[in-house]
């Protein structure tokens, strides 16, 4: 741990940007980010109101990649990106390509106390609460894709002593299905279909808090930790109750909530409690809290 700077891959995404503003506000680290455009990044620091500082540097990642000289050590790393889930097949297939790239760069330069943001969604879709035993078993594309990034991650660092997957409860902020819930909120009505589903969420704040405990955890690392809130779930009918009660909260309409039951199935949730004991980390941050922030974000917009 000579080194003084995080290296994070997809500095420029919405998990990337918050985690790069945190490492800034509340430790003494620097930040060097990666990106496909410079552009980008900046993009990433005016939304996440990030000021110019000595602390943070961007590198393309062609540059990178090539060779080009790391002038600050490093502390840690963080990697994070990888096509969107809905990109098409060939965006996601070569994200496994530049992760394994990436993790060869890594392994060269001798990298320890590195992350590989992984997803939850790479249990599938058993109805159990998943624990780090739970058998891993991808059911789309793009989580087979993150799964087999996983496989590489360890495979090519195996020799750095703290390397380690974050299986991550799905990010709420960035959810289409909190996104359109909130959405059909501010219409007035809320219309469902399916009713059996079953999701889980984490606030990006406490996600990013989860990933600095993480880098900053001493002793040995566990080769894969579940970050989520703790066993905690929602039914599709409890989601739309919570938004509607948050609509409300914020002196909205309560919207009417109607549901076309059908045997769609989707299921989620996870135990938390390793990494939790491990880090002392634990989620602050309320499903409610963060539907009722992005209910204001929406009426700003329309603003």
């Amino acid at each position: 741990m000579n080194g003084d700077t995080v290296l994070i891959t997809g500095v420029d995404g919405f998990l990337g940007g918050r985690i790069t503003r945190r490492i800034l506000d509340s430790t003494d680290l620097k930040v060097l980010g990666l990106t496909m455009s410079m552009e980008w990044a900046q993009n990433m620091c005016t939304r996440e109101g990030i000021d110019p500082t000595d602390r943070l540097a961007f590198m393309l990642n062609d540059d990178f990649l090539d060779g080009d000289r790391v002038e600050w050590p490093l502390f840690g790393v963080v990697h994070l990106a990888f096509s969107r889930r809905m990109q098409p097949a060939a965006d996601i297939a070569s994200s496994i390509v530049f992760a394994a790239k990436v993790f060869h760069r890594l392994a060269d330069l001798g990298a320890d106390r590195v992350i590989y943001m992984s997803s939850q969604g790479v249990y599938g879709n058993t109805d159990q609460i998943r624990t780090e035993q739970t058998p891993p078993a991808p059911a789309t594309q793009y989580t087979m894709a993150k799964y087999a990034a996983e496989v590489l991650f360890h495979d090519i660092l195996c020799h750095a002593r703290h390397h380690t997957a974050l299986r991550l409860d799905p990010v709420a902020q960035s959810q289409n299905v909190i996104k359109g819930l909130c959405r059909s909120a501010a219409t007035g009505s809320i219309r469902l279909t399916g009713g059996k589903q079953v999701f889980s969420f984490i606030d990006a704040a406490d996600a990013a808090e989860a990933v600095i405990a993480m880098l900053l955890a001493q002793g040995d690392w566990a080769t894969v930790y579940n970050v989520g809130w703790n066993r905690k779930r929602y039914t599709l009918v409890e989601l739309a109750e919570l938004i509607a009660d948050a609509a409300e909260a914020r002196g909205m309409e309560r919207p009417s909530i109607f549901l076309e039951e059908n045997d769609t199935a989707l299921w989620a949730g996870m135990d938390s409690t390793r990494f939790m004991e491990k880090t002392g980390w634990m989620p602050a941050i309320e499903l409610r809290d963060t539907v009722c922030a992005m209910l204001g974000e929406g009426e700003g917009e329309g603003k």
